[in-house]
């Protein structure tokens, strides 16, 4: 016989729902995104080589062994007549290079920072790549993450010491964190890759997250989470900088004026 139910019970009964996706159907899960990424990052560390790029060798690797060891090259973008370099971005890796030094050669700590570099940009990758599963679905998920792990452009970025390979770890994470609706750290994320780098011409890719957020929260709680970005990476970076500029200067805004503004023999006039 059929049961009947209670007008009470009736009234308390959840509706059924529609069942979830389990195993791969669901998307690349973290975990499997970050190991796939990060063997191939770590492994790409050692063969994608700063020989192409000599931005990387004089303008990142060089301040790096200066900081480290007390000696290495200056080049022109160092020198307090421009101060367009921050020094916290090699203070960073020198940082990160001196623990590595604790207990591996010399030699080996410059293939140590590369693999660290690129597991960061592994986790990076990762978040993002999960976020696109929470809002475009498995499908496009799994071919983000395809993409990403046989890209020849990543193969090389991954683990360059430069500033736009850092900025585009931030980029990843910002995006991620904003299709995962945590709108505060996407904030974050994109102020550190504007600023930890020196590399403000990123800035214009996070106008779609800025514009979002400031709808799905308030104007308010966007520059709240702005001023304090601020306080996390340009008051620190400023103070470096202070150290080794001895006077107070802002990188971060003589690269843009710099590139941007008329002034003879600026970067306007030497790349157009």
């Amino acid at each position: 016989s059929r049961a009947h139910l209670s007008p009470k019970t009736a009234a308390n009964a959840v509706p059924p729902t529609a069942p979830t996706e389990s195993g791969w159907r669901a998307g690349p899960s973290f975990l499997f995104a970050f190991v796939l990424l990060a063997v191939l990052r770590v492994a790409a560390s050692p063969l994608s080589l700063v020989s192409a790029d000599c931005d990387e060798a004089f303008n990142y690797w060089e301040p790096t062994h200066y900081l480290m060891h007390g000696e290495g090259f200056q080049t022109w973008e160092y020198s307090p007549a421009f101060a367009i370099r921050s020094w916290s971005y090699p203070l960073l890796h020198a940082v990160v290079g001196q623990f590595f030094g604790s207990f591996l050669p010399k030699v080996y700590v410059y293939f140590a920072l590369r693999a660290a570099l690129g597991l960061l940009c592994a986790l990076c990758e990762s978040i993002f790549v999960t976020g696109i599963r929470k809002k475009f679905g498995a499908g496009t998920s799994y071919h983000t993450l395809l993409f990403l792990a046989f890209s020849p452009a990543l193969f090389i970025s991954a683990s360059s010491f430069l500033p736009s390979s850092f900025a585009m770890y931030g980029v990843l994470l910002a995006y991620g964190c904003w299709f995962h609706e945590k709108y505060a750290s996407a904030v974050t994320a994109a102020a550190a890759a504007t600023i930890i780098p020196c590399w403000p011409f990123v800035g214009i890719v996070f106008a779609p997250i800025a514009l979002d957020v400031m709808y799905q929260s308030s104007f308010f709680r966007f520059l709240s989470w702005s001023l304090l970005s601020l306080v996390y990476f340009l008051v620190p970076a400023l103070f470096i900088d202070y150290v080794y500029y001895d006077r107070f200067v802002a990188p971060v805004l003589n690269i843009v004026l710099y590139n941007y503004t008329t002034k003879q023999g600026g970067g306007a006039q030497l790349y157009g």
